[in-house]
């Protein structure tokens, strides 16, 4: 798997990518390429400056760069591993490699277009009998498999990981996400990205218009401070036992 990063605005997170993930690719603006240069970011590829979106950067990407593709947030510290009682973190590239690339082979095995992780990293909401969902949300960190037929949507700027992961539920009813595995990052507390766009209204509204699109498979829960999501499309069957 080719490990790409689209980047924006945060050049100072070069080292901690680069000692994650050496073999990476950036892909940033031309205007900000100087600065990922003299951060010593090892491979850059340049796209247009009018690429602004997670979106947009995130589809040029994959227009770009051909199948088979694992890409990453620009702000991934570290990676979480649930198994176990008490749960650890690792930083070392050869095992976050190998957790790609296993984690890959079993979702092509399982026919899967798509494979990303867990979004918790706490093992007291890691269910170790159920370690595999196959809906939800992907983000963070995800891997395509071929060249993928669904492309991410171009009109939000904020939420767009939701609307493309029900595309993909939509039409090839599953993807493959390894609960054992998270790769942690700074959520939305970070500069660069999307936060010189983002505010809590442009946020809300983006929601509305995903809620109103999908209904009930889609809920966002409104905090003080920030905005959860949960997706609730069953794949499933439902078994009751009766004695």
């Amino acid at each position: 798997m080719k490990i790409i990063v689209p980047s924006r605005g945060r050049a100072s997170n070069v080292p901690t990518i680069e000692r994650l993930f050496p073999d990476c690719t950036w892909y940033v603006s031309k205007t900000e390429a100087r600065a990922y240069k003299k951060a010593d970011a090892g491979r850059i590829v340049e796209h247009p400056d009018d690429i602004i979106g997670r979106g947009k950067k995130v589809q040029w990407c994959l227009d770009h760069a051909g199948p088979d593709v694992f890409v990453i947030d620009d702000d991934i510290e570290y990676v979480w591993i649930n198994v176990g009682r008490l749960g650890r973190r690792t930083e070392d590239p050869k095992a976050i490699k190998d957790i790609i690339e296993s984690t890959a082979i079993c979702a092509r095995e399982a026919g899967a277009k798509v494979f990303a992780f867990g979004q918790s990293w706490d093992v007291r909401k890691y269910r170790p009998n159920d370690p595999i969902a196959l809906t939800g949300f992907v983000k963070a960190a995800i891997g395509f498999i071929g060249k993928l037929d669904i492309r991410y949507d171009q009109g939000n700027m904020l939420r767009n990981d939701v609307p493309f992961s029900m595309n993909i539920l939509a039409k090839h009813r599953y993807f493959w996400r390894d609960g054992r595995f998270a790769f942690v990052n700074g959520m939305n507390t970070n500069t660069g990205g999307a936060s010189p766009e983002r505010t809590y209204e442009r946020d809300m509204a983006e929601c509305r218009k995903i809620t109103k699109e999908w209904g009930k498979y889609v809920r966002f829960n409104e905090g003080d401070t920030r905005i959860t999501v949960s997706v609730r499309v069953p794949r499933r069957q439902h078994i009751e036992l009766v004695e």
